[in-house]
């Protein structure tokens, strides 16, 4: 009789053990962000031009790897002149997977002069097929596309030549 109640105890606490992984499982999310523009100089400035590195950063910042087929999905570090909706293509990366974690980076080196009275903005933008959230692929469907752009005003890059 005790040999039953310990194979009983030991029955129910393997159960409560499984049914307690269960509940600990995470959802599946995806969210890659367009983080931020870095800029630093590149060459000794004079007092108003130089060479500047902008460098541009998407991150996945949720628990699932993002994996897509070629030509879902690319990220592009652009040029906008100041009040313009026109943007020139600096960089471009057609990306198919960032693991959970990691980052993709695009890199340009830009000629800049401080003495330009309407510097212009510098884009990074991660771009979806319209069609992305219904291909049948939950491991590239982005739960927040409100991170998908970033600004980098060119009156900030100023700051390195002071």
């Amino acid at each position: 009789m005790k040999s039953l109640k310990i194979l009983f105890t030991v029955f129910v606490a393997i159960f409560l053990f499984s049914c307690d992984k269960d509940d600990d499982k995470v959802t599946p999310i995806i969210d890659l962000e367009a983080r931020t523009i870095d800029y630093e100089l590149v060459t000794t400035p004079t007092s108003t031009t130089g060479e500047v590195r902008l460098t541009g950063r998407v991150t996945n910042i949720e628990n699932t790897n993002f994996s897509s087929d070629s030509r879902q999905q690319f990220i592009q570090l652009s040029r906008r002149p100041l009040g313009s909706t026109t943007e020139t293509v600096l960089e471009q990366n057609d990306f198919t997977a960032i693991a959970h974690g990691d980052e993709i980076t695009l890199v340009v080196v830009i000629n800049w002069d401080i003495a330009n009275e309407f510097q212009p903005e510098f884009v990074l933008r991660i771009s979806y097929d319209p069609d992305i959230l219904t291909d049948g692929n939950t491991n590239n469907d982005d739960s927040n596309s409100s991170n998908d752009v970033f600004v980098l005003s060119g009156f900030d890059i100023n700051s390195l030549f002071s």
